[in-house]
């Protein structure tokens, strides 16, 4: 099938799901792509009762396919293939349909800024080459990641019909915070774009009544069957195939070319569905065109929001030096102590950073402890975001707790990881790393809060061999939408240079590191234990074991004031990171530096 001329002519039907059916009728034979292989007939039966159903397009049995599920390449490869000959024995013996050749995304784990394409391309061309019409990147969260494989598949493949469809929750938003509309005002480089999964057919009908759609690009929409349910360990699907293909046929009223069913569907579902578009195709159409109905976007205005000030974002852009300073959130409940320190401070600093649990051990949450502290004494606050603890759930929510809190200034880490010997009892999530917060929040904010974004930085950890790595890691961030830089604490001359090296290379705004060690302990521990921190020997020499707390105080304070004069001319501002609580170092070094 031509895909692509059948679209022009037609509302094309798609199929219903096929892991959850498969699920359903087999629940003792495991996962249906590894069934394609152990029992290709019970594929088989699947892919022909949609076809009976009326389905004009099937999709292969390969969503999953990939090295998670078939570490073996070999073994992946001969799945891709048994299921593109599964689906073409079921257009041949049941009836000529289209085939469509399914990829799902792959898991990336945390430590990787960019998506691994290689995979994508290869399961693209063993699907092509086995026959399929097309291929459907299907439940996909992320635009960017989506547009490279589609240009990965293109090298070789100029001709081929390649569809996009992503996944949304109930807000109309992608896990990775892309819009429903963000999605269809960019899928030039598509062949069709469509909207699966995540939610059901009442809240899609929803969704699209809000959006705008393309123009020239066929939009395809094929829902769950509604929200799963577990029960006793199993889960089960809603079965009102009527209600589904109730909303599916007002849906299709809005111009949609292409229409099916995702998780719970049944042929049930696809056998309504047929009916259901070819009456709306008899009764209220010409040749098969749909009318599109006029929507009305719900876009607030500028004017209905408040944008607020950001004093120090504005100081930086202006060339004036930042002074930030860090204060790690309290380990107990007891905040009078943090609060002091706060008041103490918030007349020197342009910014207070707090730390998100670092060396991941649990401190009070900084995003709340911001939020309290920008309420209630007034000073601007720039909370770290960390990726280990919270998934994309928790960290959305908290993204849009703190902006209704007035907070607008972040520090976007992945986060220390948690240290092997609590791995038994706590795991870190890391459904991001700091590159891809950063992609996340550039979404929210072009999406939800444009009028009144975020501003936020990252962290610098120059440290390393890898130079080119770090400029590239720097120039990510950048990209993402990362506006400054806070580096680690800054000690020896050569990581002078180096810093001022990777400032100059990449054209970021650099706030340089201070942490002053206020004695010969906490510097032997700096050195020693704190990975990617440099202490020179001559630092060192500066402390004594034997010397009183002001002795150590007043060291402190001559050897950052110096770092400070060194870092002159290249630092955009100062980062001065609180030792141990002492925030009158602090303000001591914070009067003789400014």
């Amino acid at each position: 099938m031509n895909i692509k001329t059948a679209l022009a002519e037609r509302i094309l039907l798609l199929d219903g799901a096929l892991g959850t059916y498969y699920n359903e009728l087999y629940p003792e034979k495991g996962e249906a792509e590894i069934a394609g292989l152990k029992f290709p007939d019970e594929i088989f039966g699947i892919h022909a009762e949609y076809i009976r159903a009326g389905a004009d397009l099937i999709r292969t049995n390969t969503f999953a396919v990939n090295h998670l599920l078939f570490p073996d390449r070999s073994k992946r490869d001969e799945a891709l293939l048994s299921a593109v000959n599964t689906a073409k024995k079921a257009s041949a013996e049941v009836r000529n349909v289209g085939i469509l050749g399914s990829i799902g995304p792959i898991r990336q784990d945390a430590d990787v800024d960019r998506y691994d394409i290689e995979e994508y391309s290869e399961i693209a061309e063993v699907l092509i080459g086995a026959g399929v019409d097309g291929i459907l990147l299907e439940t996909f969260s992320d635009m960017s990641e989506v547009k490279q494989i589609v240009s990965s598949i293109r090298v070789n493949h100029p001709d081929v019909f390649i569809m996009a469809s992503y996944a949304l929750n109930v807000s109309g938003y992608t896990n990775m915070g892309y819009s429903a509309q963000s999605l269809f005002n960019d899928c030039e480089y598509l062949d069709a774009v469509g909207l699966n999964c995540g939610i059901g057919s009442a809240h899609m009908e929803r969704v699209l009544k809000s959006v705008e759609l393309p123009q020239g690009i066929p939009v395809a929409v094929y829902p769950n069957a509604g929200y799963q349910l577990s029960l006793r360990g199993r889960r089960q699907n809603p079965d009102q195939a009527s209600y589904f293909v109730e909303h599916l046929g007002r849906i299709l009223k809005q111009g949609i070319r292409m229409v099916g069913g995702c998780c719970g569907t049944t042929p049930e579902h696809i056998r309504l569905l047929r009916k259901e578009t070819d009456r709306i195709i008899n009764d209220e159409a010409v040749d098969g065109s749909i009318h599109v109905q006029k929507k009305i976007l719900n876009v607030s205005s500028a004017e209905e929001i408040k944008r607020s000030e950001n004093r120090f974002y504005q100081k930086l852009q202006s060339g004036e030096k930042v002074f930030v300073v860090e204060l790690d959130s309290p380990f107990k409940s007891n905040r009078e102590s943090f609060e002091q320190m706060v008041k103490k401070i918030k007349d020197e600093a342009d910014i207070i950073t707090i730390s998100d649990s670092p060396m991941a051990k649990p401190r009070a949450d900084s995003g709340i402890m911001a939020s309290i502290m920008h309420r209630e004494h007034g000073v601007e606050v720039m909370p770290h975001i960390c990726c280990r603890d919270k998934n994309i759930i928790g960290i959305r929510a908290e993204l849009l707790a703190l902006h209704m809190a007035d907070i607008r200034n972040l520090l976007i880490i992945t986060g220390d990881p948690v240290n092997k010997e609590d791995r038994q009892t706590i795991s870190g999530v890391f459904d991001f790393n700091s590159v891809r917060l950063m992609n996340y929040i550039k979404q929210l904010n072009s999406d939800l809060l444009k009028d009144d974004p975020f501003i936020y930085g990252g962290a610098l950890n120059y440290d390393g061999v890898g130079v080119q790595s770090i400029i590239e890691r720097m120039k990510n961030k950048m990209n993402e939408g990362c506006s400054y830089f806070l580096t680690q604490p800054i000690y020896s001359n050569e990581d002078i240079e180096r810093v001022k090296m990777l400032r100059e290379t990449t054209g970021a705004k650099v706030i340089c590191g201070i942490m002053p060690l206020v004695s010969y302990r906490n510097a032997l521990f700096m050195k020693n234990e704190v990975h990617g921190i440099n202490v020179p020997d001559e630092i060192m020499n500066l402390y004594d074991p034997e010397m009183t707390r002001e002795e150590g105080e007043s060291v402190a304070l001559s050897m950052a004031v110096d770092l400070a004069k060194k870092l002159e001319d290249i630092a955009d501002g100062y980062y001065l990171m609180t030792p141990l609580g002492r925030v009158d170092l602090i303000r001591r070094i914070l009067t003789k530096i400014k």
